[in-house]
């Protein structure tokens, strides 16, 4: 963290904190500041003397600037400078973000490759608890949940914001960044997408040195014909001895909280199975199973929500079965019921990926674990 005053703006405070001042009736935007092209701190302590100037934007507050490390992109890019700054505006989002991109531009900004060096960057993070999404601006921003460069600075000038997706504060989110174990579950309704991407994304972080190891044990997707109510049934026993097996796996795979766990399963999806398809005594027994499996466990730093359509929702080429269309319509079942769950505020960041698109998914979920990496002293 740089702290020198010839590189931290003025601070513009609110007379009364955080609840109260002159304009405590508009929204409070928060923004990211980054470069590492040119004299990245002088630009960004330009920028934040910028925004305390600006006469659309009132009572600003702006961090200290934080050097880090790149995350994605080419390799053997420049460090970065990192900083944050919130504010109050009458200003809509499209608005304010047009005046970032114009500073952004005048100070020499090509979007050339994703990920990659620049000049200055600047994104609108969070507008109140607004939630926006078009063509060129997503409110909350999509991976500020997880990202350490991002929410260093954030916590320092907007700690009590709230991200809604979600339901944690800036000040929760890096909390969540600094409590072990290092621990990322995939969910979704294709198994075999999750257990390719996560041993994907392990070997990944192995060959950048960053210790990290795979759950890969199969979770429940579709157990069979909805309602179960036999205690007896053979869809009953199974879910009821998989239960318990899949979180002695979780707890051998945790006692090693240095390394990063990557888990091809959520305990929340397979309890939503336990739920749906079951009832009465078999449903009282799965959901009991359940518990004795997953309580005790922690919750994910992150949670990799793979996205599924109709497509991935079939047998593999060979596997082809008298039921398979009954089959591909539990699936969508338990994968629209998995979506509405994951559509409400879980007290986890969620990451949102395509199923059908791996690779793409790979790249992100690799990075991502980057982001969350602490910094070396």
């Amino acid at each position: 963290m740089l702290t020198s005053d010839a590189l931290v703006t003025r601070r513009v405070m609110s007379t009364a904190g955080d609840s109260g001042g002159v304009y405590s009736d508009m929204p409070r935007c928060l923004i990211s500041l980054g470069a590492n092209l040119g004299d990245a701190q002088q630009t960004l302590a330009t920028v934040l003397s910028q925004l305390s100037a600006c006469e659309q934007f009132h009572e600003v507050r702006c961090s200290a600037l934080h050097v880090t490390a790149p995350i994605g992109g080419p390799a053997d890019q420049p460090e970065f400078c990192n900083a944050a700054a919130s504010f109050q505006t009458d200003l809509a989002p499209l608005a304010v973000l047009k005046i970032l991109r114009a500073w952004e531009q005048s100070f020499g900004r090509e979007r050339r490759e994703r990920w990659g060096p620049r000049t200055l960057d600047l994104d609108l993070l969070l507008y109140d608890e607004q939630k926006l999404s078009t063509e060129n601006l997503i409110v909350p921003h999509p991976r500020m949940a997880f990202r350490r460069f991002v929410l260093a600075p954030a916590v320092e000038v907007a700690g009590q914001m709230r991200e809604p997706h979600s339901g944690l504060t800036v000040q929760q989110l890096w909390e969540n960044l600094n409590t072990p174990p290092p621990y990322v579950a995939l969910a979704g309704a294709c198994w075999i997408a999750k257990q390719y991407i996560a041993g994907a994304v392990v070997a990944d972080l192995n060959q950048r040195n960053v210790p990290a190891s795979v759950s890969q044990t199969r979770g429940v997707t579709v157990l069979g014909a909805a309602e179960v109510d036999d205690l007896e049934h053979p869809f009953v026993e199974h879910f009821v001895e998989l239960a318990p097996r899949l979180g002695d796996d979780m707890r051998t795979l945790l006692a090693t909280p240095q390394r990063s766990l990557i888990s091809s399963f959520w305990p929340g999806e397979v309890t939503l199975g336990a739920e749906l398809w079951f009832r009465g005594a078999a449903q009282a027994a799965a959901l009991a199973a359940c518990r004795t499996a997953f309580d005790g466990l922690p919750q994910p730093r992150l949670l990799v929500y793979l996205e599924t359509g109709d497509d991935l929702l079939i047998f593999p080429p060979g596997a082809a079965r008298p039921d398979a269309e009954a089959h591909a319509r539990r699936l969508r079942f338990q994968r629209d019921a998995l979506d509405q769950l994951l559509a409400r505020p879980h007290g986890v960041p969620v990451l949102r990926l395509a199923a059908d698109r791996p690779e793409a998914a790979i790249e992100e979920l690799t990075a991502a674990v980057l982001a969350m990496q602490p910094t070396s002293a």
